[in-house]
């Protein structure tokens, strides 16, 4: 069932990340997932890639991801589309 929980938790996290429409939510849906799947690492007894997916993924991935948005100023959806390419 926990693993059920975890499975769910991570697809949610993906689908907010993609689906986000603020820069802000997207890294917080992508801390979701990056971290329901170290907590399905963990209870599945790989102590070690756990621990290091939250450090490396949670640590540093996400909170680079927080620091580009930050600077980059984006504010919506409208911000983050580029020149020629779409993002709706």
């Amino acid at each position: 069932m926990t693993t059920l929980l975890l499975a769910l938790a991570s697809l949610a996290g993906a689908l907010g990340a993609v689906t986000a429409t603020s820069g802000y939510s997207g890294v917080v849906y992508l801390v979701l997932c990056f971290g329901s799947a170290a907590l399905y690492l963990l209870g599945a007894g790989a102590g070690f890639l756990g621990f290091a997916y939250l450090v490396v993924y949670v640590g540093a991935i996400a909170i680079l991801v927080l620091f580009v948005v930050l600077l980059s100023g984006a504010r919506d959806r409208s911000s983050l589309s580029g020149g020629g390419l779409s993002v709706s």
